[in-house]
């Protein structure tokens, strides 16, 4: 079990140097004002995302009988169902935070613009992430533990740079309480939520190795899980430069 454990955090130890959190897209978001074209395209993809998440968790709880493996990714998919409460679902935390912010690049740059993302397109990157982890979380477990172990351990650093950007939009509201109180997102993940994912993620395939997983397997969701969110972030990217506010 020794090597294991060697392995597994050796495989996580540089993912931040990875470029599905090192990106065009972070380097924009971060270091740029995008305008309401640009926020309703990263909005609409990335909600996509997160609403079809949990359904690809709920696949992984299925397929495994082991019920520690079970209670593990139940904690994460019951944190992203907000505990229960629908008004704290991670996908309605992040669409409450988006609409506001659009509304108030509305309001600011004088469009006259329905405020909603429902129409904007859904990306290719964005759909293939999604049907790979509801197909691989219903029928891989080795690839399926790996792929969950990538998702966890991106996201502390996924959500730090998007609050990062976030941060640059504080003056369009009235005081930094409003946009704070606006920010429920960010800090529930920030504060508890990644940190305990990735804590369970990673009991879960130390318990799948214990098991006679396949390191090879894991090791490959993980990369191929990383390539996918990589390319979903990039396709954003080149959106930006295709969209144009509409006055």
């Amino acid at each position: 079990m020794i090597v294991e454990e060697h392995n597994i955090y050796e495989l996580v130890n540089d993912i931040n140097q990875h470029r599905a959190v090192n990106n065009k897209f972070f380097d924009k978001w971060i270091n740029e004002t995008l305008n309401f074209e640009q926020v309703a395209l990263f909005a609409r993809n990335y909600w996509e995302w997160t609403f079809r998440f949990p359904e690809a968790l709920a696949c992984l709880v299925a397929a495994t009988e082991d019920i520690d493996v079970r209670a593990e990714y139940s904690k994460t998919l019951y944190s992203e169902l907000g505990y229960g409460e629908s008004s704290k679902v991670h996908s309605e935390l992040f669409k409450n935070f988006v609409l506001e912010l659009l509304a108030l690049i509305k309001v600011k740059d004088n469009l006259n613009r329905t405020v909603t993302f429902s129409q904007e397109p859904l990306l290719a990157a964005t759909q293939a992430i999604n049907t790979w982890q509801r197909q691989v979380y219903s029928t891989d477990y080795a690839k399926a533990l790996g792929a969950q172990l990538a998702l966890e351990w991106q996201a502390y650093a996924m959500i730090s740079r998007l609050y990062e950007g976030a941060r640059n939009y504080m003056g369009y509201w009235n005081s930094g309480e409003q946009f704070h109180e606006a920010c429920e997102f960010f800090y529930a993940h920030i504060a508890s939520a990644e940190k305990e994912h990735k804590v369970e993620s990673i009991k879960s395939v130390q318990i799948g190795l214990e098991e006679g997983a396949d390191f090879d397997a894991i090791k490959q969701g993980y990369n191929e899980q990383l390539e996918l969110i990589a390319n979903f972030w990039c396709e954003i990217a080149e959106g930006f430069s295709t969209v144009k506010n509409e006055v």
